[in-house]
């Protein structure tokens, strides 16, 4: 990882509104999620070719974000490692060395611990159909958090929340919760969760309770569709659905800072035509690069963030 010496900050490009067709339309907004869900259902649980280096990149600052606000950063590739192309990822997580993956669609949904440099998945579970007596025909998974030992999945419209040890990825808990569940990570104090609106609820790990809950807004639009969370040095990145750009997002205020344009990532994949969207980002606290991939993307990228130089 190279070091950086040099950060000149050069005013970003200004935003951009996000709409699409399949749940929420940006400007007709959804009551926001109610604070009386998410108790425990156990008692006492809870095409532009993209920059290559050197040309129109700035380094970012060694605090990972720029101070000024808006920004808009770019990438350089800096390994790619096969992804399972039948993969619909949902949510992707890097911990400890362990990269944790989450599939969706109906009757192929699953929870993955995967060999980075392989691609392969280590240990496989399909999402249980029962818990806590209630039986679900489909479960289709979502976005998945780690707190300690265990890794917390959500679920798209079947309103449950599983909790596994991250070990063995065995069933330990489960929390119920109202509407519908798209992209979860964790702050280090409240699980953060998005359900497709410009909605985003942070909620107690022990309950899943909503604790508060923001409006996602660039210069007061909001910004819907929201899907796969990372935080990330204080900071909330979003992939927005059918978008090559994540929004990162100022976590008290819900107001957009910045965002990180991947423009062109996909064209570098092998199976590009049959490849879905963007969805799936991992930060790597290693090396300060991140992990990004998608649904059915046969790749998955480690890339390096630098500032986009507007000027050119």
């Amino acid at each position: 990882m190279k070091r950086y010496i040099v950060f000149i900050l050069l005013n970003s490009l200004l935003f951009f509104s996000c709409c699409d067709n399949r749940k929420p339309v940006e400007g007709e907004l959804p009551n926001p999620p109610s604070t009386s869900e998410g108790q425990i259902n156990d008692e006492g649980e809870g095409n532009s070719i993209p920059p290559q280096e050197g040309e129109g990149e700035l380094p970012i600052p060694s605090t990972f974000w720029p101070s000024q606000h808006p920004f808009t950063l770019t990438y350089r590739i800096v390994s790619k490692y096969p992804h399972d192309s039948s993969a619909f990822t949902q949510g992707l997580i890097w911990d400890s060395g362990v990269l944790y993956e989450s599939t969706g669609l109906y009757e192929q949904s699953s929870i993955r611990i995967v060999d980075l440099e392989t691609g392969v998945p280590l240990l496989t579970k399909s999402l249980p159909q029962e818990y806590n007596g209630q039986i679900f025909n489909r479960v289709f998974g979502e976005g998945i958090a780690i707190i300690d030992d265990l890794l917390y999945q959500i679920t798209w419209k079947e309103g449950i929340c599983f909790v596994y040890s991250r070990d063995k990825l065995e069933l330990q808990k489960g929390f119920f919760y109202n509407g519908e569940g798209w992209g979860l990570t964790y702050d280090g104090k409240y699980l953060i969760m998005s359900d497709g609106s410009a909605y985003i609820s942070f909620r107690e790990p022990e309950t899943f309770k909503i604790v508060k809950t923001i409006l996602v807004q660039d210069r007061g639009i909001p910004i819907t569709q929201l899907n796969e969370l990372e935080f990330i040095d204080g900071y909330l990145c979003a992939n927005v659905w059918y978008k090559d750009f994540i929004v990162v997002i100022n976590p008290e205020t819900g107001d957009v800072v910045g965002k990180i344009d991947l423009y062109g990532l996909k064209n570098q994949l092998l199976n590009s035509n049959q490849a879905d969207v963007l969805n799936g980002v991992a930060f790597r606290n290693d090396n300060n690069h991140l992990l990004v991939t998608g649904k059915y993307w046969d790749t998955l990228f480690e890339i390096e963030l630098s500032v986009k130089d507007t000027t050119r």
